[in-house]
């Protein structure tokens, strides 16, 4: 099986920086979801490399998103997320398989690396913060 769509989570016109967290908040809920099914797919598609090449840098994407937000909005259901070394290395490994590229690359090991640098919670809230004034200032 294979989930499809999420319900609202439009940045639409967002100025209040309390809406915006709901919207994350649910963005986050269905990212769970969502890198389970992208596991369960690749465990559909081991024997295609260029379709493995793709979920698995998109299991990427999702977890160190998840990793960066883990326990900031204390989720009801949470799949398990790697730990930073092993996050860290699948960065890495991704990138030498030219899955990624560098900028890539380098934005998802800062955006691992902020909860080590700021603490977990203003790890998250940095994030945070910078992806509401994003959003806020392209209106």
């Amino acid at each position: 099986y294979y989930r499809v769509g999420t319900g609202s989570s439009s940045y639409d016109k967002l100025t209040d920086y309390s809406k915006f967290l709901e919207y994350e908040r649910k963005i986050e809920y269905s990212t769970h979801r969502w890198v389970e099914d992208y596991r369960k797919l690749l465990e559909l598609v081991s024997s295609c490399d260029g379709c493995k090449a793709v979920i698995e840098a998109e299991i990427l994407f999702k977890e160190t998103y998840l990793y960066l937000l883990h326990g900031y909005f204390n989720c009801s259901y949470e799949v398990k997320i790697p730990s930073y070394p092993s996050l860290a290395f699948k960065c890495i490994k991704c990138l030498i398989k030219k899955e990624i590229p560098l900028s890539e690359f380098m934005f998802r090991l800062a955006m691992i690396s902020l909860p080590l640098i700021f603490g977990k919670r203003r790890g998250a809230e940095f994030y945070l913060k910078k992806k509401f004034k994003r959003y806020s200032e392209n209106e």
